[in-house]
C-alpha cells in the first residue's frame, strides 16, 4: 500500500477537531480525542502489516470499519497505515440508500467489518484521501467542503462491497432494517413490538435473529443508542442534564440518571466533567 507525497503531519479539522479527524495511525494511540470522544465517532482504519512479521496475507491493505460504540483495540494505532474518523453529521443525508450502505459497512459482523483493498480502488482512495487532508490543513476548512469528500470515500467502499452484502443471508439484510428504523425511532419507541411490527416479525422472532448474528437483544440496541446520544449530548452540547433527559424523553432526569449511571458506570455529572 503506498501513501505518496503525504507529510506526517497530525492534520485534525480546524473548526471543530471532535468531529473529523485524518491521520496516521502511529501519531494517535495517545490522541485525546480517541480517549474520550472516541465512542462518538465512525472510525475506519486503512492499513498494512509488515509480511516479514505476518504472512497473513488478507492483513495487507485493509480498511477496518468501527461503529461508534464499539471499544478501540489500542494495538491498531501501532500499525503503519492512516485513519479517518467522523462524527455521524458527514452522515446526515436524504439519500436512504446511501445511509442504509453506510450502516451496512459498519454494523456487519465482525469478519465482515474489513475490506481488502485492489490497488486500483487504493490509488482512487488515496487520491481522495489527500483530498480530505488538504482540506483539513487548510485555515479556511470547510464542512461543506468535507461532506462530500467523505461520501465520495464511502461510496468507493460501498461499490467494492457490494458483492458481499449481496450474499449475506437474509437474517443480516433483517438486522439492517432493524438497525435503521431504530436510529429514526430510538427516542420516541422503547418496545420491541414496534420494531417488530415494522419488520413483519413476532418480537421473540426479532431478538432471536439479533441474538443469533449480534449476540445482543432489541432492548439493549435501544438502550445502547440511548446511551450513546446521551454521551454525544453531555459532550457536545451546552444542555443541562434535566434538559438532555426531557430531549430523550425520560420521565424525570433522575431515572434519566439511573438509566445512564446502570449503563455506562459513571453519573451524567462524572461523564461530562471529565470529557
Amino acid at each position: 500500500m503506498k501513501f505518496q507525497n503525504i507529510k506526517s503531519t497530525n492534520y485534525s479539522h480546524l473548526l471543530d477537531p471532535s468531529k473529523f479527524v485524518v491521520s496516521e495511525l502511529t501519531q494517535n494511540h495517545n490522541n485525546k480525542i480517541f480517549k474520550t470522544n472516541q465512542v462518538l465517532l465512525f472510525k475506519m482504519f486503512w492499513y498494512h502489516e509488515n509480511i516479514n512479521r505476518n504472512e497473513d496475507a488478507s492483513r495487507l491493505n485493509t480498511i477496518l470499519f468501527v461503529p461508534p460504540s464499539q471499544t478501540l483495540n489500542k494495538s491498531i494505532f501501532y500499525e503503519e497505515g492512516f485513519i479517518i474518523a467522523f462524527d455521524r453529521e458527514y452522515l446526515q443525508e436524504d439519500d436512504k440508500e446511501f445511509s442504509i450502505d453506510v450502516f451496512n459497512l459498519f454494523n456487519s459482523d465482525e469478519q465482515n467489518r474489513k475490506l481488502i483493498i485492489s490497488k486500483e480502488v487504493e490509488d482512487n482512495l488515496n487520491h481522495v484521501m489527500q483530498l480530505m487532508r488538504f482540506e483539513v490543513d487548510n485555515e479556511f476548512g470547510s464542512f461543506l467542503v468535507l461532506k462530500p469528500l467523505v461520501k465520495v470515500f464511502l461510496l468507493q467502499l460501498i461499490r467494492l462491497s457490494q458483492n458481499k452484502f449481496l450474499k449475506q443471508d437474509v437474517h443480516q439484510k433483517r438486522i439492517y432494517q432493524f438497525l435503521m428504523l431504530l436510529e429514526e425511532n430510538f427516542i420516541t419507541q422503547r418496545k420491541c413490538s414496534f420494531y417488530a411490527n415494522h419488520l413483519g416479525l413476532s418480537a421473540k422472532r426479532l431478538n432471536q435473529i439479533l441474538n443469533t448474528k449480534m449476540n445482543t437483544t432489541v432492548t439493549q440496541q435501544i438502550h445502547s443508542r440511548l446511551l450513546l446520544e446521551a454521551k454525544r449530548m453531555l459532550v457536545e452540547s451546552e444542555l443541562t442534564i434535566k434538559e438532555i433527559a426531557y430531549n430523550l424523553q425520560f420521565n424525570d432526569h433522575s431515572y434519566f440518571s439511573r438509566f445512564f449511571k446502570k449503563n455506562s458506570g459513571f453519573t451524567p455529572e462524572e461523564y461530562k466533567k471529565h470529557n
